[in-house]
């Protein structure tokens, strides 16, 4: 671009040239979706941000849009450099809570080079075993006080998602 002054003088006409390019972020960001996994547990993944441009770029904040509490970022100082066409992977964590849920929030990753925020989703369903009596057998109808009888109990899991395993029955 040339921007010229007219100075209303008789001197000669002054221009000032500005030179340079301008800058399309190329940045993109993945989804994660854990799918079904067990409540109460630990499952870690990692969101792989690229930058396939031609010029480093920089990443000046990454958050979630709720906070929802079954999704952890383990994020690193800002700002993150991603040098061109280079790769940064951010480690993030899905707890499903005690309850059956579905779980989703939004990721927000703001592009020091870009206008907008890049948008991407992180979803996962906490489910749980189904445990069913299936039978039992309680052994002799009486037992005498110190005796032991032997009776059965037959449990089925009806879940088609989570394994259970039973320790003990109190």
């Amino acid at each position: 671009a040339k921007v010229i002054y007219n100075l209303n003088a008789n001197c000669q006409q002054n221009e000032t040239i500005l030179a340079g390019e301008g800058f399309n972020s190329e940045i993109t960001v993945e989804s994660v979706d854990w799918g079904r996994r067990r409540v109460n547990t630990v499952n870690d993944s990692t969101i792989i941000i690229v930058n396939n441009g031609s010029l480093p770029a920089f990443i000046d904040s990454i958050r979630t849009s709720s906070g929802e509490a079954a999704f952890e970022l383990d994020l690193p100082a800002f700002p993150i450099e991603i040098p061109a066409n280079g790769r940064f992977s951010l480690p993030v964590r899905f707890r499903p809570g005690i309850n059956e849920n579905i779980y989703s929030d939004t990721i927000l990753v703001t592009v020091r080079q870009s206008e907008t925020q890049i948008r991407r989703t992180l979803s996962g369903t906490g489910v749980r075993p189904q445990i069913e009596v299936v039978d039992w057998d309680c052994g002799r109808p009486f037992t005498i006080k110190g005796d032991t009888s032997i009776g059965t109990l037959t449990l089925r899991n009806a879940s088609i998602f989570v394994s259970t395993k039973v320790d003990s029955i109190v």
